[in-house]
């Protein structure tokens, strides 16, 4: 039986203090798991994956690490800090946020330099990593002269290059190309395969199957309506209509009725093929 990661009761969390983001939330994450939390814009998603990397702290309710509950004052332990540091990873939706560091090599040896690991390993990491990216040419690069696709796969090579054992991510196919797609969604794959727990916030309907065995959606309402296995939620239809994750649109056809699509974040559009009489 997997142990659990993270325990969230009852947290609500308002942005600034002011604007709602979470309201009433209940989870459990256990290890190993490949989670995709869905949602609107603006229905929570990002905050709930600040929450779970200890960047931001519920005003009501509580959430636990590992047992432990994690807040602020926790988080100033320095052996707690650096155990829940070295365990969760987070790759950030704009990568601008995440990146600072002067070259490539410099940004993905920065957290395990952090951690204590010795210069000879950091040195191993890095090598290993700019090779499974393809990213030898761009090490003495800085980050800011590159492509967003080549900023994403630094984000995610320095967030990698601590080794967690779980590994938060926001929007992780916004703005890349579909090779570059194509390649997250095989590298998230290969990580899950090796243990890894994976917790990724999307709003791209065709990649969640690949992404996730459990989905979770927050609704509109900051609430969390409904959770299953992928293939369940995706296919059910009235419920991503509800939480606007797919709207329909319609179109008249020559003989007057008119002909509804769902349309959303799907690789290909799914046709709704029943008709409306109009009158």
């Amino acid at each position: 039986m997997e142990k659990k990661v993270f325990e969230i009761k009852d947290v609500s969390y308002s942005c600034l203090g002011k604007f709602p983001a979470l309201c009433g939330v209940n989870l459990e994450i256990k290890e190993k798991e490949k989670i995709a939390l869905l949602g609107a814009n603006g229905s929570g998603k990002s905050s709930l994956i600040l929450i779970l990397n200890g960047l931001a702290f519920p005003q009501k309710g509580e959430i636990r690490f590992m047992g432990e509950r994690l807040t602020e004052e926790s988080l100033e332990d320095e052996e707690f800090n650096s155990f829940f540091r070295k365990t969760v990873g987070l790759v950030f939706q704009n990568s601008d946020i995440q990146l600072f560091s002067s070259t490539v090599w410099d940004e993905i040896a920065f957290g395990p330099t952090q951690l204590g690991i010795s210069k000879a390993e950091v040195e191993e990491r890095v090598n290993d990593l700019l090779e499974m990216l393809d990213m030898h040419s761009l090490k003495d690069r800085s980050p800011y002269q590159l492509s967003g696709g080549e900023k994403k796969k630094v984000a995610i090579a320095s967030t990698l290059a601590v080794n967690p054992d779980i590994l938060l991510l926001d929007e992780p196919t916004n703005g890349l190309d579909p090779r570059t797609q194509a390649f997250l969604m095989e590298l998230l794959e290969e990580l899950h395969r090796s243990g890894k727990t994976i917790i990724t916030a999307t709003h791209d309907l065709g990649k969640v199957e690949k992404m996730a065995d459990r989905v979770i959606i927050l609704g509109e309402d900051h609430t969390i309506v409904t959770e299953g296995c992928a293939s369940e939620v995706l296919g059910n239809k009235s419920l991503l209509l509800e939480v606007n994750l797919i709207h329909e649109h319609l179109h008249r056809h020559d003989d007057g009725t008119l002909h509804s699509h769902e349309h959303g974040h799907f690789s290909e559009h799914e046709h709704n093929h029943n008709k409306y009489k109009t009158v």
